[in-house]
Protein backbone atom coordinates (compact mmCIF):
# COMPACT_ATOMS: atom_id res chain seq x y z
CA UNK A 1 0.00 0.00 0.00
CA UNK A 2 3.30 2.43 1.12
CA UNK A 3 4.41 1.88 -2.96
CA UNK A 4 0.88 2.20 -3.94
CA UNK A 5 0.80 6.06 -2.46
CA UNK A 6 3.86 6.86 -3.66
CA UNK A 7 2.63 5.90 -7.30
CA UNK A 8 0.35 8.32 -6.18
CA UNK A 9 2.38 11.17 -5.11
CA UNK A 10 4.56 10.31 -8.16
CA UNK A 11 1.63 10.64 -10.80
CA UNK A 12 0.43 13.70 -8.84
CA UNK A 13 3.82 15.09 -9.80
CA UNK A 14 3.84 14.47 -12.91
CA UNK A 15 0.76 15.81 -13.33
CA UNK A 16 1.67 19.01 -12.02
CA UNK A 17 4.88 18.50 -13.94
CA UNK A 18 3.73 18.89 -17.47
CA UNK A 19 1.72 22.22 -17.00
CA UNK A 20 5.13 23.91 -15.83
CA UNK A 21 6.89 22.27 -18.27
CA UNK A 22 4.31 23.39 -21.22
CA UNK A 23 4.76 27.04 -19.66
CA UNK A 24 8.47 26.51 -19.95
CA UNK A 25 8.38 25.30 -23.79
CA UNK A 26 5.95 28.06 -24.19
CA UNK A 27 8.47 30.62 -22.74
CA UNK A 28 11.10 28.87 -24.63
CA UNK A 29 9.41 28.82 -27.94
CA UNK A 30 8.40 32.47 -27.13
CA UNK A 31 12.20 33.79 -26.50
CA UNK A 32 13.17 31.25 -29.50
CA UNK A 33 10.48 33.35 -31.74
CA UNK A 34 11.26 36.27 -30.43
CA UNK A 35 15.28 35.07 -31.46
CA UNK A 36 14.01 34.30 -34.69
CA UNK A 37 12.27 37.31 -35.53
CA UNK A 38 15.22 39.64 -34.71
CA UNK A 39 17.49 37.13 -37.10
CA UNK A 40 15.03 37.70 -40.03
CA UNK A 41 14.74 41.38 -39.41
CA UNK A 42 19.09 41.43 -39.39
CA UNK A 43 18.96 39.47 -42.32
CA UNK A 44 15.73 41.80 -43.95
CA UNK A 45 17.96 44.66 -42.95
CA UNK A 46 21.06 43.54 -44.39
CA UNK A 47 19.31 42.67 -47.30
CA UNK A 48 18.09 46.08 -48.07
CA UNK A 49 21.67 47.37 -47.45
CA UNK A 50 23.22 45.49 -49.50
CA UNK A 51 20.96 46.08 -52.36
CA UNK A 52 20.68 49.73 -51.53
CA UNK A 53 24.84 49.95 -51.47
CA UNK A 54 24.69 47.83 -55.44
CA UNK A 55 21.65 50.31 -56.57
CA UNK A 56 24.04 53.34 -56.01
CA UNK A 57 27.18 52.02 -56.96
CA UNK A 58 25.48 50.55 -60.11
CA UNK A 59 22.88 53.37 -61.05
CA UNK A 60 23.61 56.70 -59.12
CA UNK A 61 27.48 56.91 -58.63
CA UNK A 62 28.10 56.46 -62.76
CA UNK A 63 24.77 58.89 -63.50
CA UNK A 64 26.77 61.65 -61.49
CA UNK A 65 30.15 60.93 -63.67
CA UNK A 66 27.38 61.53 -66.83
CA UNK A 67 25.93 64.59 -65.57
CA UNK A 68 29.19 66.16 -64.17
CA UNK A 69 30.73 65.30 -67.55
CA UNK A 70 28.02 67.36 -69.14
CA UNK A 71 27.87 70.27 -67.57
CA UNK A 72 32.00 70.14 -67.46
CA UNK A 73 31.67 69.97 -71.09
CA UNK A 74 29.65 72.95 -71.22
CA UNK A 75 31.53 74.96 -69.14
CA UNK A 76 34.38 74.41 -71.67
CA UNK A 77 32.56 74.96 -74.76
CA UNK A 78 29.45 76.69 -74.02
CA UNK A 79 30.08 80.00 -73.99
CA UNK A 80 29.45 80.81 -70.65
CA UNK A 81 32.82 80.34 -69.77
CA UNK A 82 33.95 83.66 -71.05
CA UNK A 83 31.82 84.95 -68.32
CA UNK A 84 33.40 82.51 -65.85
CA UNK A 85 36.53 83.34 -66.42
CA UNK A 86 36.32 86.83 -66.79
CA UNK A 87 34.88 86.33 -63.21
CA UNK A 88 37.90 84.15 -61.94
CA UNK A 89 40.33 86.48 -63.40
CA UNK A 90 38.15 89.25 -61.05
CA UNK A 91 38.94 87.15 -58.11
CA UNK A 92 42.48 85.81 -58.73
CA UNK A 93 43.76 89.15 -60.44
CA UNK A 94 41.92 91.87 -59.14
CA UNK A 95 44.06 94.55 -60.77
CA UNK A 96 43.52 93.42 -64.10
CA UNK A 97 40.64 94.97 -65.37
CA UNK A 98 41.83 96.23 -68.67
CA UNK A 99 42.36 93.59 -71.36
CA UNK A 100 41.56 92.34 -74.41
CA UNK A 101 38.76 89.81 -75.31
CA UNK A 102 40.17 88.13 -78.47
CA UNK A 103 36.86 86.39 -80.25
CA UNK A 104 36.30 85.43 -84.17
CA UNK A 105 32.23 85.95 -84.00
CA UNK A 106 30.99 89.32 -83.21
CA UNK A 107 28.02 89.91 -81.45
CA UNK A 108 28.25 86.29 -79.22
CA UNK A 109 28.11 85.61 -75.70
CA UNK A 110 32.00 87.25 -75.34
CA UNK A 111 30.57 90.55 -76.50
CA UNK A 112 27.96 90.54 -73.96
CA UNK A 113 30.04 89.44 -71.05
CA UNK A 114 32.50 92.45 -72.22
CA UNK A 115 29.97 94.76 -71.63
CA UNK A 116 28.44 93.33 -68.58
CA UNK A 117 31.84 94.01 -66.98
CA UNK A 118 32.54 97.59 -68.14
CA UNK A 119 29.19 99.04 -67.56
CA UNK A 120 28.95 97.07 -64.15
CA UNK A 121 32.50 96.69 -62.64
CA UNK A 122 34.32 99.70 -64.24
CA UNK A 123 36.47 97.22 -66.72
CA UNK A 124 37.76 98.39 -69.63
CA UNK A 125 37.90 95.24 -71.41
CA UNK A 126 37.88 95.65 -75.63
CA UNK A 127 36.50 93.04 -78.11
CA UNK A 128 38.51 92.26 -81.02
CA UNK A 129 37.46 89.64 -84.00
CA UNK A 130 41.10 89.29 -85.39
CA UNK A 131 44.45 88.31 -84.03
CA UNK A 132 46.81 91.53 -84.26
CA UNK A 133 47.47 92.98 -80.92
CA UNK A 134 50.03 95.19 -79.98
CA UNK A 135 53.29 94.57 -77.64
CA UNK A 136 52.31 94.76 -73.87
CA UNK A 137 48.60 94.03 -74.47
CA UNK A 138 47.07 91.37 -72.07
CA UNK A 139 44.90 89.40 -74.30
CA UNK A 140 41.89 86.61 -73.11
CA UNK A 141 40.80 84.23 -75.49
CA UNK A 142 38.85 80.80 -74.85
CA UNK A 143 38.69 79.77 -78.76
CA UNK A 144 40.34 76.75 -79.49
CA UNK A 145 41.27 78.24 -83.15
CA UNK A 146 42.35 81.38 -81.59
CA UNK A 147 44.90 80.45 -79.60
CA UNK A 148 47.22 78.68 -81.98
CA UNK A 149 46.82 81.64 -84.32
CA UNK A 150 47.92 83.81 -81.46
CA UNK A 151 51.21 81.76 -80.19
CA UNK A 152 52.08 81.63 -83.96
CA UNK A 153 52.57 85.38 -84.23
CA UNK A 154 53.84 86.24 -80.60
CA UNK A 155 55.79 85.78 -77.62
CA UNK A 156 53.59 85.35 -74.94
CA UNK A 157 53.37 85.35 -71.02
CA UNK A 158 50.69 83.46 -69.87
CA UNK A 159 48.93 84.82 -66.60
CA UNK A 160 46.69 82.67 -66.10
CA UNK A 161 44.54 79.28 -67.86
CA UNK A 162 41.43 77.88 -67.07
CA UNK A 163 39.66 75.05 -69.08
CA UNK A 164 40.38 76.57 -72.25
CA UNK A 165 40.66 79.76 -72.09
CA UNK A 166 44.14 81.77 -71.41
CA UNK A 167 44.73 85.29 -70.34
CA UNK A 168 48.06 86.40 -71.42
CA UNK A 169 50.40 88.90 -72.09
CA UNK A 170 52.25 89.88 -75.94
CA UNK A 171 55.34 90.23 -75.44
CA UNK A 172 56.78 90.35 -78.64
CA UNK A 173 56.52 89.43 -82.38
CA UNK A 174 58.04 85.98 -83.15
Amino acid sequence: SSSSSEEESDHELENENPNEDMQLNNNNKEVDNVQLNNDLNKKKYLRYLILSVFAIKVFVIPYKGIVESIIQDQIMHGEERFGLFIKKISMDHPSIISFTLADKDFGTAAMWYKEQYNIENGYNIKYKSNNTFGLGETVMTCLYDVTPNVLKQYEVEVIQIWNNCQLIKIIREK
